[in-house]
């Protein structure tokens, strides 16, 4: 506090980097680092003597931080830094990655040329050559404008490395920090083989950013590519899909983006040339390939979709997304494609066909839906009540009414209730109101769960699948875990389903406070300092308190720094109900409820 008016203070401190306390030498360190002089900087070389890995932490990052002054004289000092802290990092070999963190950025501040982070090539131990990596981070980011900054032979020899913790790192500081004069190197690792799924991710979208119509041509490959992940051809054609207008969020680091609107047309021509490829693919790419070509109006993919949906052995889910690709592109070959649906074996299909028929002969489907709700499927009774609302025919408001009756009557399948209730509020009318009214009125008082009971069966485990992977508004592999991975806030979700019944698992998603699990009490603690901290609680003895934040993080708190502890509310959200419709409840439902068997590594 003195120095900042008195910086000669500081040299006070510079004698105690050799005393005997190890906690007084890296207290020292820490205090002579800032706007550190000659002189200081000399005792901090010094000082890289140390055997205590605490003090050489505190050493190296106060050698991170800029000098009052640059001349030969501090350069050459530096580099004998350089020379010790390259010999601190082998003897480390990636074991404290403190220490490792520490030496980076002290690479990064004291190197002042980018040859000087290649000193001893490939000659260099691993472990000098990732920590020479990662200081050459911090010394990019220390330029002006890092995204100009032309880094020479050392980034493509670490990008083209045989180590792919080398490979991932320089692709991370080329992505991440937008280094534009090497973003055409990153992109065209697409094209190689046996690059690591982490760089690769980063290549795909180095050719998304550079927008030329070489790097569509590139994600098109990779989307044809049998070899790929499907994960990262599904992606591939995603981008593909948003070429012309690409969203305001980054696609890998979800940052803010300003890409100015481009020509699809050349990620449609990019596409036509490997529709055999993607198209081969797996039921997902083939998916996708559907929606982009319909989004993009890609017409020549007619035969390739009505292939898909007449073909039995493709996924229920492929084939509803080529024939709805073959209506968005008005196709000729719709008619066929419906036909073929609506006498398929598959449900779900049948009532993607009645979905596009109803448009053009609403009348023969409405007599095919009476016929489906005399029968026993549920899901294609589902997908006719869901198109009745949209017939303007006098009976069909009588056919709902019906169902509606049998609702109020209890005597309608638990499967149809959703159905049948959001049928009857889409159609309206007097006598639909009335009736729902009606039924709003005969649930039971006191029962919390009265305004959520129609979601408890009947949803689709896949599509709940899906909302608990992927749906950014709930997160819910944030604070759970499934299949081994995931947060530990909740309850692993594996074997969940034989233990508790359907009613915990909707409780526990609209009313997460009404019943905690055993063992994930949420605490909230004040601390002697002021701070507060939320948390669930892990662990408690007579010294301390162990919290797991919502971010994942295992805090230990010592009770004599505890002023308050007192219970709170669940960690898990309370406006879930507000981020999900009836529908996604429902569907979270059923997928919940098949996890019986606990998780086998």
């Amino acid at each position: 506090m003195v120095a900042a008016k008195e910086p000669k203070a500081i040299e006070s401190v510079v004698p105690l980097l050799k005393d005997a306390d190890p906690e007084v030498r890296a207290q020292a360190a820490k205090v002579v680092g800032p706007k550190r002089s000659l002189a200081t900087t000399q005792a901090l070389v010094e000082a890289l003597k140390d055997a205590e890995p605490r003090v050489l932490f505190f050493v190296m990052q106060s050698l991170a931080q800029k000098p009052t002054m640059t001349n030969a004289e501090m350069e050459a000092i530096q580099l004998q830094a350089v020379t010790r802290i390259t010999e601190i990092v082998k003897t480390n070999a990636d074991k404290d990655p403190y220490l490792r963190h520490a030496a980076a950025r002290a690479f990064g501040y004291l190197m002042t040329d980018v040859k000087q982070f290649d000193p001893e090539g490939t000659n260099a131990t691993p472990s000098v050559q990732l920590t020479a990596l990662l200081g050459f981070r911090h010394f990019v980011l220390a330029q002006t404008v890092p995204s100009q900054t032309n880094l020479g032979d050392v980034v493509n020899r670490f990008l083209n490395s045989s180590d792919a913790k080398l490979v991932n790192e320089t692709a991370r500081m080329i992505h991440d920090l937008d280094v534009r004069p090497h973003m055409s190197a990153l992109a065209s690792l697409l094209g190689k083989p046996n690059v690591p799924i982490e760089t690769l991710y980063r290549a795909l979208n180095a050719n998304y950013r550079l927008g030329q119509q070489a790097n569509a041509a590139a994600l098109a490959s990779f989307a044809a590519r049998a070899d790929a992940p499907a994960t990262l051809r599904v992606l591939a054609l995603q981008m593909l899909g948003s070429w012309a207008k690409p969203p305001r969020r980054d696609y890998i680091t979800g940052l803010t983006q300003d890409i100015k609107p481009r020509d699809a047309s050349v990620a449609a021509d990019a596409i036509k040339l490997k529709l055999p490829g993607i198209f081969s693919g797996p039921p997902a790419v083939q998916k996708e390939a559907a929606t982009v070509a319909a989004k993009l109006g890609i017409t020549e993919v007619g035969p390739v979709l009505l292939g898909l949906v007449t073909d039995s052995k493709s996924g229920s889910t492929t084939r509803i997304e080529a024939i709805k690709a073959l209506d968005s592109l008005k196709d000729k070959r719709i008619g066929d494609a419906v036909a073929s649906a609506i006498s398929s074996a598959d449900p779900r299909l049948r009532n993607a066909g009645r979905a596009i028929l109803i448009k053009t002969k609403p009348d023969d489907v409405l007599k095919q839906l009476k016929e489906v709700l005399t029968k026993d499927d549920i899901i294609e009774k589902q997908g006719a009540l869901a198109l009745l609302a949209d017939i303007n025919a006098g009976d069909v408001d009588d056919l709902i009414e019906g169902w509606l009756d049998q609702l109020i009557a209890k005597k309608a399948p638990a499967e149809l209730h959703l159905d049948i209730i959001e049928a009857a509020s889409k159609r309206g009318g007097i006598r639909m109101t009335r009736r729902l009214k009606s039924y709003e009125e005969s649930r039971p008082k006191g029962d919390d769960l009265a305004a959520w009971r129609e979601t408890l069966y009947g949803g689709d485990a896949a599509r709940g699948k899906d909302i608990f992977l992927n749906k950014a508004a709930v997160q819910c592999q944030r604070c759970h875990k499934l299949d081994g991975e995931g947060g530990e806030v909740g309850p692993p979700l594996n074997g969940l389903a034989a233990k508790q019944k359907r009613d915990y698992l909707l409780e526990s998603i609209v009313l997460p406070n009404k019943q905690i699990a055993k063992g994930y009490d949420s605490v909230f603690i004040t601390k002697t300092d002021g701070k507060t901290v939320t948390g669930v609680l892990k662990s408690e003895d007579n010294k301390e308190v162990k919290l797991m934040t919502a971010e994942g993080l295992l805090l230990t708190i010592k009770k004599e720094d505890i002023e308050e502890k007192r219970a709170t509310k669940s960690a898990m959200p309370e406006d879930i109900v507000q981020k999900l419709n009836k529908r996604e409840i429902r569907d979270l439902v059923e997928f919940l409820a098949g996890l019986k068997e606990e998780w086998k590594k």
